[in-house]
């Protein structure tokens, strides 16, 4: 999202896992497809945080709420 692609996909695992899971997959020949004109995406700097950045967050957001009202402590909370 960084770079501006807004529908991405990822594969967790792989192709392998993904096949090992059932995951429907096209097969045969390449399809014939229309050339498009795409933009080049543009640097979402809002969209980057510091690895800094991340760490505090960690230890900030260390407690989760589940919907019925009881707090899950993460397990890098120290108190």
């Amino acid at each position: 999202m960084a770079y501006g692609h807004e529908k991405v996909s990822l594969l967790d695992g792989g192709l392998p896992r993904a096949i090992a899971e059932g995951v429907k997959l096209e097969e045969g020949e390449p399809q014939p497809y229309e050339t498009l004109t795409y933009p080049i995406p543009r640097l979402r700097e809002d969209f980057i945080a510091s690895y800094e950045h991340v760490q505090e967050k960690i230890v900030i957001d260390s407690h989760f709420t589940t919907s019925r009202g009881q707090v899950i402590r993460n397990s890098l909370d120290q108190s």
